[in-house]
């Protein structure tokens, strides 16, 4: 994405100015207010085709959505004989903020992954940093996610073996543990607009063969959040 200014300097850079005959900026303990005078034909506008915010005020505004993807479903274990499940979900955020955004997941629950009282414990890496192949023991059942896109952060890209070093973004790779706490998954220094960047997690449970697990239907609530840089 270019980045365009009608002024700078050393000093300072003017990403863009009105003609008018007042306002300015202007604040005291209990407020702040920044205003304009004279111009005209300003505010929000569109159509099937475009979106134009006219006006000093209006273009200094930015937005930022997120989209709410379906329910996933991994599919069932057998218990007798355990075995693994796995699936996807992927968020879309856009935004026209010049500085980007954050895009972070957590659970609703620890564990995540829970069926009543009964659950299935979050993934564990075996070091700092994520896993790049997923590993679970026969004697272990656990859930755990990998996140894949153009803007996934640097601890869960990868150099071919190891997660957390490199710049790749191989498929299937750098598994970590969902936390109650938000852990970001992607980000951007820059807009997107209109056409927004997906960021996908992959999904994955697996149950020991050594395991003995408790009957019933686990879920998990998963929770995204966007926010401005």
């Amino acid at each position: 994405m270019a980045s365009g200014y009608v002024a700078s300097s050393t000093n300072y850079r003017l990403e863009s100015d009105s003609v008018n005959f007042g306002g300015g900026f202007s604040s005291s303990t209990n407020y702040e207010i920044e205003s304009t005078a004279g111009e005209v034909a300003t505010g929000e506008s569109e159509s099937t085709n475009y979106k134009i915010k006219a006006g000093y005020q209006q273009m200094l505004a930015s937005s930022l959505s997120i989209s709410a993807p379906s329910n996933v479903s991994l599919g069932s274990i057998d218990g007798t004989t355990g075995g693994s499940v796995t699936g996807s979900v992927a968020w879309t955020v856009i935004t026209d903020n010049s500085a980007g955004y954050i895009l972070a997941v957590r659970s609703s629950t620890n564990p995540a992954l829970t069926s009543g009282s009964n659950t299935i414990a979050d993934y564990t890496p075996t070091g700092a940093a994520p896993d790049y192949a997923w590993s679970v023991g026969t004697s272990g059942s656990e859930f755990g996610f990998s996140p894949e896109g153009t803007h996934v952060v640097q601890r869960y890209l990868d150099n071919g073996s190891s997660c957390n070093t490199g710049a790749s973004n191989n498929s299937d790779t750098c598994w970590d543990a969902f936390s109650t706490s938000n852990t970001t998954v992607a980000s951007s220094a820059s807009g997107n607009s209109p056409t927004g960047t997906a960021s996908t997690l992959k999904l994955q449970a697996q149950i020991g063969a050594d395991v003995e697990p408790s009957d019933g239907t686990y879920a998990a609530t998963i929770i995204a959040t966007a926010t401005a840089q």
